[in-house]
């Protein structure tokens, strides 16, 4: 399948956003093969492209609340 940018509707975008978004397909999950890794194109994509890994994987794994200045990595999984 080609990994193009598309709308994907989903709740957890919240209703201020009318529940859609434009997000990016980065990869297949590697354990789930029903589920996509996407990007939220709405939202800050620099740390993806700036971030050393480690520095990523606390920022991905920390709750919104505990982030502090730091704005949440934009990234979600898509279930098919």
């Amino acid at each position: 399948p080609q990994m193009k940018p598309l709308v994907h509707v989903s709740g957890m975008f919240g209703a201020w956003r009318g529940n859609t978004s434009w997000v990016a397909p980065l990869a297949w999950h590697p354990e789930n093969r029903n589920a996509v890794i996407m990007v939220d194109l709405a939202g800050d994509i620099s740390p993806l492209l700036e971030l050393d890994s480690d520095t990523l994987r606390e920022r991905l794994y920390t709750a919104k609340t505990d982030l502090g200045d730091n704005a949440a990595v934009p990234v979600k999984l898509v279930h098919i």
